[in-house]
C-alpha cells in the first residue's frame, strides 16, 4: 500500500514539476508554443521550428522577442533594433526592412526559451482535419487491439500463477467474461459517435465567413526644433543658435520654434486637420500669461509643421516689469511651448478624431534661457525634443469563420467530412461489439474452468465411452480425482455444452457445463452466480472403488445444435 502511494504521490508531483516548468499559458502556465513560418529569421530559426517562448522581466537592444502582431493577428519572432519610449523597433535577421508594428511591453510574449527544429511541421500536419481523423480511428483500433492483448497476457499470468490444481479450489461460478471488454469499448464508441455526431452538426449549422473587428494602431509623432540669430563671438561663433543651445538674451533677441508633426499607421489613412501654437510664461506663485504664436491654421494629409516666433526681448522686459511692480524677484520663470493638432479623417476606412499636444518646456533665468531636460539622479530620462503618443481604431470586415483550437484554427465547414465520418465507423464498430457482447454471452464456467486449469486441460474430440460413467456434483471434485489418480483432465465440446472427464481404472469421471448466456448485469461486473454447493462426502472423499451406475457418458441437452 505504502509503496502504491509513494508512486501515487510521485507522479502528482511529477506533473505538477511539468507543467510549472513548461505548462502552456492557455491553461495557466509559463509557457507559450509558437511555431516559426517563414524565412525571416533563418539561419538562426527555420520555418516548422518549435519554440518555448518565456516572459522575460525586460527586453533590450539585441533579444528575439515573440510578439502579437495586431495587423496581422498572430505572433511574430523577430529581434529588437532599437527601443523607442515605451515601444519596440523590431526586425527579422534576414529582413532587409523594419517591421510595420512597433509592440508595447504588453504586446510582447516573451524570449524564445528553448528550440526545437522541425518538430512544429510536423505537429503542423497533425492539426489537419483530415490527418487528425486518421489517427482518432488509429488510436482507437490501437486502443481495441491493446485490449486482446491485455487480456491474453493476463490469462497466462493466471496460469503461471496456479501451475497445478489445489487440493481445494471451487469453482465459484461464472469468472470474468471473455467478451466482457466488448461492452464497455462498445458504450465507449457509441458516445464519442454521438458526439461526433453533434460536432457534424454543429459544423453543418455554421456560416463559412463572419463579421471580424481589426484593430489598426496609429501614432503621433513629432520633432521640436528651434533656431535664432545671435551676437557673433565667442558664445555663438557662426552668429546662430541652434536646438540644444542656451539662449543667452544679451546676444539673442528672439528665436523661432518648430513643430514637425506625422501620423504614422501601417493601413492608408485620409486624415485632415488644424495645427497652431501657443506660450505660457509662468513662476512657481502661479502667475502666468499666454501668448499665441501661431493661430490655427488648416493641414491635409499625414504631416504638418507649425512654427512660431519667440520675442525673447519683450518676455525678458515683461519679467522684469512683474518683479518691479510685486516686489518679488524670481531667480527662474517656466516658459512651455505647447502646439495643438487635431486630426480628423479615416485610418482603413475607419473614422479617425483625435487629437495631440505635446510640450516643450524653457527654464527662463534672467539671464539666459535653457531647455528643461527631466534627470533622475542626473541622468536624463527622455529626450524632450522629440514626442509620441499611439492610439488605435477598429475596423470592420468579414473573415472566414474558423474555429481557434490551441495555436492553430480551423474551418468548421472542415470539421464537417471528419466528424461524419468518425460517428459512422464509431457509431459502427459500437453497435457490432455491443450485439457481440449480447449475443456471445461468452465467459461461463467452462471458460473459467479453462482460464484457471488450462494446463492440465487437455482438449479431445471424444471421449472414451466403455467403461462405468460417475458424475461429479462439482469440478473441484474432479480436480482432486485427477491428482489422486495422476491423471489429466480431458475436454470435449459436444451438444452446446462441455463435458471434462477423469479416466482411471476403467471408470470415467465426468462434470458437464452446459452453455450458459451471461446477461448484461454479469458482463458489467455483478456478483456472479452462487456455486453450486458440495456434497460433505463428495468433497472430503475419494471413492476407492467406482460405483457401478451404467449411465451413458453424453447426456444430450434439451434445445441445443449438434
Amino acid at each position: 500500500m505504502w509503496r502504491r502511494i509513494a508512486i501515487t504521490v510521485g507522479v502528482i508531483a511529477a506533473a505538477v514539476g511539468a507543467w510549472v516548468v513548461v505548462g502552456p499559458t492557455q491553461l495557466g502556465g509559463p509557457v507559450t508554443y509558437v511555431i516559426a513560418s517563414g524565412d525571416s529569421m533563418e539561419p538562426g530559426i527555420r520555418s516548422g521550428d518549435l519554440m518555448l517562448v518565456r516572459e522575460a522581466d525586460g527586453y533590450e537592444v539585441g533579444d528575439v522577442v515573440a510578439y502579437r502582431h495586431r495587423q496581422l493577428r498572430r505572433v511574430v519572432v523577430h529581434r529588437v533594433v532599437e527601443v523607442e519610449g515605451d515601444r519596440y523597433v523590431l526586425k527579422g535577421d534576414n529582413n532587409d526592412w523594419l517591421d510595420s508594428y512597433s509592440p508595447t511591453d504588453a504586446d510582447v510574449v516573451g524570449t524564445p526559451w528553448v528550440r526545437v527544429p522541425g518538430i512544429g511541421r510536423i505537429l503542423s500536419g497533425m492539426a489537419e482535419p483530415r490527418n487528425a481523423g486518421l489517427l482518432a480511428g488509429l488510436l482507437t483500433l490501437l486502443s481495441i487491439g491493446g485490449t486482446g492483448v491485455r487480456r491474453h497476457r493476463r490469462r497466462r499470468s493466471m496460469r503461471a500463477a496456479d501451475p497445478r490444481p489445489p487440493e481445494r479450489a471451487p469453482v465459484a461460478g461464472p469468472q470474468r467474461p471473455r467478451g466482457a471488454w466488448a461492452l464497455p469499448l462498445g458504450a465507449g464508441l457509441l458516445a464519442t459517435a454521438v458526439g461526433s455526431g453533434a460536432l457534424f452538426v454543429w459544423a453543418g449549422g455554421q456560416p463559412a465567413r463572419r463579421a471580424a473587428t481589426t484593430t489598426i494602431d496609429y501614432s503621433h509623432r513629432g520633432t521640436f526644433s528651434y533656431d535664432a540669430a545671435a551676437t557673433r563671438g565667442e558664445a555663438y561663433p557662426d552668429g546662430t543658435a541652434t536646438t540644444g543651445d542656451p539662449l543667452f538674451l544679451e546676444l539673442v533677441p528672439e528665436a523661432t520654434v518648430r513643430f514637425a508633426y506625422e501620423l504614422e499607421t501601417p493601413a492608408d489613412a485620409e486624415v485632415r486637420g488644424t495645427t497652431a501654437l501657443t506660450a505660457v510664461l509662468s513662476d512657481e506663485s502661479g502667475w502666468s500669461r499666454e501668448f499665441r504664436l501661431q493661430p490655427t491654421t488648416p493641414f491635409r494629409g499625414n504631416a504638418a509643421t507649425v512654427e512660431g516666433r519667440l520675442d525673447l526681448a519683450a518676455l525678458r522686459a515683461m519679467v522684469q516689469s512683474v518683479q518691479d511692480t510685486t516686489g518679488v524677484p524670481r531667480p527662474q520663470y517656466k516658459l512651455v511651448v505647447t502646439p495643438e493638432v487635431t486630426v480628423t479623417g479615416a485610418v482603413a476606412g475607419a473614422p479617425l478624431e483625435d487629437a495631440f499636444s505635446p510640450e516643450l518646456a524653457f527654464m527662463f533665468e534672467p539671464m539666459v534661457v535653457r531647455v528643461n531636460v527631466p534627470t533622475v539622479d542626473g541622468e536624463p530620462t527622455a529626450d524632450p525634443m522629440s514626442a509620441a503618443e499611439s492610439g488605435s481604431v477598429a475596423v470592420g470586415g468579414i473573415e472566414t469563420n474558423r474555429l481557434g483550437i490551441g495555436g492553430f484554427g480551423v474551418a468548421p465547414s472542415d470539421l464537417r467530412t471528419p466528424a461524419g465520418l468518425a460517428a459512422a465507423v464509431f457509431g459502427l464498430v459500437g453497435i457490432l461489439l455491443l450485439a457481440r457482447s449480447r449475443r456471445r454471452g461468452e465467459g461461463d464456467e467452462a471458460d473459467a474452468i479453462r482460464v484457471r486449469y488450462g494446463k492440465w486441460i487437455v482438449p479431445v474430440r471424444q471421449l472414451p465411452e466403455a467403461g462405468t460413467i460417475v458424475d461429479v456434483a462439482a469440478f473441484d471434485g474432479l480436480v482432486r480425482l485427477a491428482e489422486q489418480y495422476e491423471a489429466l483432465v480431458l475436454h470435449a465440446k459436444r451438444y452446446g455444452g462441455h463435458v471434462f472427464a477423469v479416466h482411471a481404472n476403467g471408470v470415467t469421471y465426468r462434470y458437464e457445463v452446459e452453455t450458459t448466456r451471461v446477461d448484461l448485469r454479469h458482463a458489467m461486473g455483478a456478483p456472479a452466480p452462487a456455486p453450486v454447493p458440495v456434497a460433505p462426502d463428495e468433497r472430503d472423499e475419494v471413492p476407492s472403488a467406482p460405483p457401478a451406475l451404467p449411465v451413458p457418458l453424453f447426456r444430450p441437452v434439451p434445445g441445443a445444435e449438434g
